[in-house]
């Protein structure tokens, strides 16, 4: 068989061809590789947004049971105090000094305690959010509870995430064991 009589589809790819199957196929590696990095970043996002939020959950959920506990509770703007009953199934009428304040400068809320009807000091903080920030409302905390009433607390603060991110943090919170006059915490 001479190369002519070789049929024009047995010869091959030309160079030409090789080259635009080259580009082509380039593009598609360029897209699909685009895609993936978009994809990861994506990913990367919803997981810190997502933490954030389980965190803001547990200290909204932890603020909340402290003030529906309180038998009493004051409030400055970045601070609230309150006397709440104790864990302690135990103890009978233990009662416990609970404190959470924002420290603006810092940008962190804490938490800390000391057992009410005595004059000791309060506890070593404990961070339980960092990156809080102010929203629009004047105060982060307002409302007080009276010795006498049921009060009401209102909180407003935002807390950033690991990204560009914020999650904002807003509510109210009604106690449900009114009464405390003696109390030593405030």
């Amino acid at each position: 068989m001479s190369a002519r009589s070789v049929a024009r589809g047995d010869r091959g790819f030309s160079l030409v061809e090789l080259s635009v199957y080259i580009v082509v196929l380039g593009i598609l590696s360029t897209v699909v590789a685009a895609t993936m990095i978009s994809l990861f970043r994506s990913e990367q996002t919803v997981s810190d947004i997502t933490g954030a939020s389980n965190d803001t959950q547990v200290v909204v959920a932890a603020l909340t049971s402290d003030i529906k506990n309180a038998r009493r509770f004051e409030t400055t703007p970045h601070r609230v105090i309150a006397s709440v009953a104790g864990s302690d199934p135990a103890a009978d009428n233990v009662w416990q000094c609970v404190r959470w304040e924002i420290d603006g400068g810092a940008g962190t809320l804490a938490l800390s305690t000391k057992p009410d009807a005595t004059g000791s000091d309060w506890s070593s903080p404990t961070i339980m959010a960092s990156g809080v920030t102010q929203l629009s409302e004047p105060n982060l905390f307002a409302g007080s509870g009276t010795a006498t009433a049921t009060g009401t607390l209102n909180y407003s603060f935002g807390v950033t995430t690991t990204g560009s991110g914020s999650i904002d943090m807003t509510g109210q919170i009604s106690n449900r064991v009114p009464g405390g006059a003696g109390s030593t915490c405030f």
